[in-house]
């Protein structure tokens, strides 16, 4: 029994050494784990820092795009603005040309009914006057051609004697 006694007594120092071993280590593990816990604590201190500058950057790089944005719109709207004032003058003097062009067209159609009338009047007055000179014309060719045959007549009738006269 004295040996049993001998090694519970070594065993009983064994532990509280272990144990006492246990205690630095659970000692130096909370110390580490305060340690870590601090460092922890500023990092994230950190990174909360970090990110409140990082989300006023933010903040203000989304202000500027707004503030870009809108002048962008604002000139987007001047310019589909200037597009319709530029498109309804188009549109007017488009109206316009096509107005003066009907105007030049109803001128130009005038003045062509005109041109043909005035052509008519003077064939009209052509025809006239050349009926009158080859009336006259045509009544002295019919007097040429009844005197044409009428001495033709005349000759035959001469000749038609004369061949009588040879022929007896």
């Amino acid at each position: 029994m004295a040996c049993h006694k001998e090694a519970m007594a070594h065993r009983e120092a064994d532990h509280k050494e272990t144990m006492e071993r246990h205690k630095e280590a659970m000692a130096h593990r909370e110390a580490d784990h305060k340690e870590t816990m601090e460092r922890h604590k500023e990092a994230m201190a950190h990174r909360e820092a970090d990110h409140k500058e990082t989300m006023e950057r933010h903040k203000e790089a989304m202000a500027h795009r707004e503030a870009d944005h809108k002048e962008t719109m604002e000139r987007h709207r001047e310019t589909m603005s200037s597009l319709t004032a530029m498109r309804e003058e188009d549109k007017r003097r488009h109206e316009e040309r096509l107005e003066e062009i009907k105007h030049r067209d109803e001128e130009w159609r005038a003045d062509l009914a005109r041109r043909d009338e005035e052509m008519r009047e003077f064939n009209r007055e052509i025809l006239l006057r050349n009926e009158k000179v080859y009336t006259s014309v045509l009544a002295e060719i019919e007097e040429s051609r009844k005197q044409l045959r009428a001495n033709t007549q005349a000759v035959l009738s001469v000749l038609d004697r004369l061949d009588r006269r040879d022929a007896a």
